[in-house]
């Protein structure tokens, strides 16, 4: 009989940098705090609820955030995840490191430029493509079953193209006023908006060379939790093997790292390891127009990675 031991609650992997960082709207970016969206269909439009609730993401502060924008569930949320592992030291290190430990911003190409899987164990291995929407998770269970101690570090590598759809609404009377995601690729207005009954979502992808959010290149981006399963979380862009330090379009993988405040505990009664992974009330970005009490654009957010043990 199978018994999963829940590691730590869901695990929120590149909040902040997957999504937001691909679609690079002006005046919004997410948080390790952004807000859950209210139910689509329950704000109102006419009286601004929306900037309210959120913020305009510059000098307007929400009443549950200030980011100007929320996480929602997309209707679509196509990914790929090549591999996972867990690792006794850091997998992504600096051939010469010019930042502090705490850094988030201000990188050298030389920091966190190498990847270095030598003290890893690869737990879920071959590519796993599929739409996680919805209620809908991966399980992912093929690879090596860890040896028994204490890990560090966790990773995760994905490619960095993300396919979503979805639609977020306004209701004012009887009026419903929805904004939905007309095929634009991201990077600009990418919804349409109608008050009919009668419209067709088309899908809308992102492609992430870059943490800097189009304005130049990052090849690093770094994010502290300080809540839930805390800890530090590390990705750079890649091309399958090496960090691409200058970014472009070499690039067609995120390589993430995960230092967990407690260290991760395989005993020797763990057989294996399984990820489930999903994107319900995160995986889409609802990005608000600025204060004017709609949608500008909607994209992708981050997903949860559930880690089980199975003894």
């Amino acid at each position: 009989m199978k018994l999963f031991k829940k590691l730590a609650g869901s695990v929120v992997l590149f909040s902040g940098l997957v999504g937001l960082t691909a679609i690079s709207p002006i005046k919004v970016k997410a948080s390790t705090t952004t807000a859950t969206c209210a139910t689509s269909g329950s704000l109102s439009y006419t009286d601004n609820d929306f900037t309210t609730k959120y913020g305009d993401g510059d000098s307007a502060a929400g009443t549950e955030s200030s980011d100007g924008m929320c996480y929602g569930t997309p209707g679509k949320y196509h990914i790929t995840i090549h591999e996972m592992g867990l690792c006794t030291e850091a997998p992504v290190q600096s051939s010469l490191a010019t930042v502090s430990a705490t850094a988030t911003s201000g990188f050298a190409t030389t920091d966190f430029d190498t990847i270095d899987k030598s003290t890893c164990t690869v737990t879920t291995a071959g590519a796993t493509s599929g739409d996680l929407a919805g209620s809908s998770s991966f399980t992912l269970t093929s690879g090596t079953r860890p040896a028994a101690g204490e890990y560090e570090y966790a990773y995760i590598e994905l490619g960095n193209v993300f396919v979503i759809n979805g639609e977020y609404a306004f209701t004012d009377g009887s009026t419903t006023r929805t904004f939905y995601t007309n095929g634009t690729e991201s990077g600009s207005t990418n919804v349409t908006e109608t008050t009919g009954s009668s419209y067709t979502i088309s899908d809308t992808s992102e492609t992430l060379t870059t943490f800097g959010g189009g304005e130049g290149c990052d090849h690093v981006g770094r994010e502290q939790f300080t809540s839930g399963a805390g800890g530090w979380l590390t990705a750079v862009v890649t091309d399958g093997t090496t960090v691409q330090t200058s970014c472009g379009s070499s690039v067609s993988r995120i390589f993430g790292m995960f230092k967990p405040d407690t260290a991760f505990t395989v005993s020797d009664s763990v057989t294996g390891m399984e990820v489930s992974i999903t994107v319900t009330n995160s995986g889409m970005s609802v990005i608000g127009d600025g204060g004017g009490g709609g949608i500008d654009q909607l994209g992708s957010g981050p997903f949860k990675a559930q880690i089980s043990f199975i003894e």
